[in-house]
């Protein structure tokens, strides 16, 4: 007996309910893969487009009818204008490739000279921070020789005050000693 209350249990002697849809057949193709196919055909000329089969379809119906010799002339005046336009068509769809080509060529010319210019920038880059960088550096040695001779010059003035210092003391202690020129030649030389 059937439970009917049990729906995992699968009954063996029923048959199996498909799924909705179309099965499966585990070959299904990417819609990259689609494209690439599609273009292959392209290029291998086996691809009629579907304006074409339908230009060609309307104008073998007109020609099996039996027509008034007006309406065909009128019927290959206008067959001659449709073969004009599309060889037109087909002309001008020629310089659009060559156009997209000529395009494609001027983009892979721009990035070259995009990058050539990027590279040229950077090498000028470097130049100038490698010129900045002496240019520092000698900077930086001058500063330390300034730094240098001022502070001799600084200790040759300290120690010319001193001297004039100890000079101008002796003067003051052994002034009456020495004779009035020498004193006044020794204090011209303090001041």
């Amino acid at each position: 007996m059937i439970d009917q209350t049990d729906t995992q249990t699968v009954d063996p002697f029923q048959p199996v309910k498909r799924g909705r849809g179309r099965p499966s057949t585990g070959k299904a193709m990417t819609p990259a893969e689609k494209q690439r196919a599609y273009r292959q055909r392209l290029k291998s000329g086996n691809v009629t487009k579907k304006a074409e089969t339908q230009e060609i379809s309307v104008v073998e119906s007109v020609i099996d009818c039996d027509l008034v010799p007006y309406d065909a002339a009128r019927i290959k005046a206008i067959l001659v204008e449709l073969a004009v336009a599309s060889a037109d068509a087909k002309r001008r769809q020629m310089e659009v490739e060559e156009l997209k080509a000529k395009l494609e060529r001027a983009g892979a010319d721009a990035e070259q000279w995009r990058k050539r210019y990027y590279d040229t920038v950077a090498e000028h880059q470097n130049d100038v921070a490698a010129i900045l960088q002496e240019q520092g550096r000698k900077l930086s040695a001058q500063k330390a020789l300034a730094t240098k001779f001022q502070n001799e010059r600084n200790t040759q003035i300290d120690k010319n005050e001193r001297l004039r210092a100890a000079l101008a003391g002796v003067l003051d202690g052994y002034g009456a000693k020495l004779e009035s020129k020498d004193v006044a030649r020794y204090r011209s030389l303090i001041s």
